[in-house]
């Protein structure tokens, strides 16, 4: 009996809605914990007294160095500016996040996982500070490129209409030349 019932519990674990395994987790009151791998798209969080490393969803900010050669050339392409200038971008956002952050914020995860080059544990997030969206901020300011993984948002928001709203944003940035 117990057998049948493991076998029927996993069953139906498996066979349940993507929706029921994938429930955002809510980090609120999260800090920026300080780090020389932070960037634009990618930092350490400290929540509760953990330490977690979070990736955005839809944005990718231009690297902060040149460790990656062919990224940075990459996205030096797609802003059509030099590798130096597309660093220097990067720092630039990296600034803009830790700014954006430093009042505390909420972070919204899947805990899917965002490993990059680090072994360490890293995961797709939405960060918000209040209503304000991190990945969409970066992009209407000019700071990131929409790029990267998506999913639909935690308020319900579908990835595609979120996709419009970035691409409203960056619409915006590059009309104001940001």
């Amino acid at each position: 009996m117990r057998r049948i019932l493991l076998i029927l519990g996993a069953f139906l674990w498996f066979s349940a809605p993507s929706s029921f395994a994938d429930k955002w987790r809510v980090l609120e009151n999260c800090t920026l914990a300080p780090n020389d791998s932070n960037d634009g798209d990618s930092f350490h969080v400290k929540y509760k007294r953990r330490e977690y490393i979070f990736r955005l969803y839809f944005a990718d900010a231009p690297e902060t160095d040149n460790s990656i050669e062919e990224r940075v050339a990459e996205q030096a392409e797609y802003w059509g500016i030099s590798e130096k200038a597309s660093i220097r971008l990067g720092r630039d956002a990296a600034r803009f996040t830790r700014k954006f952050l430093e009042n505390g914020f909420t972070v919204y995860t899947l805990f899917h996982d965002a490993r990059g080059r680090s072994d360490k544990e890293r995961f797709y997030a939405v960060v918000m500070v209040g209503d304000d969206n991190l990945a969409e901020e970066l992009v209407r300011n000019g700071l990131a490129r929409i790029f990267g993984q998506d999913t639909d948002l935690p308020d319900g928001t579908r990835s595609t209409t979120f996709w419009w709203r970035l691409k409203t944003a960056e619409r915006e940035a590059k009309k104001n030349r940001l």
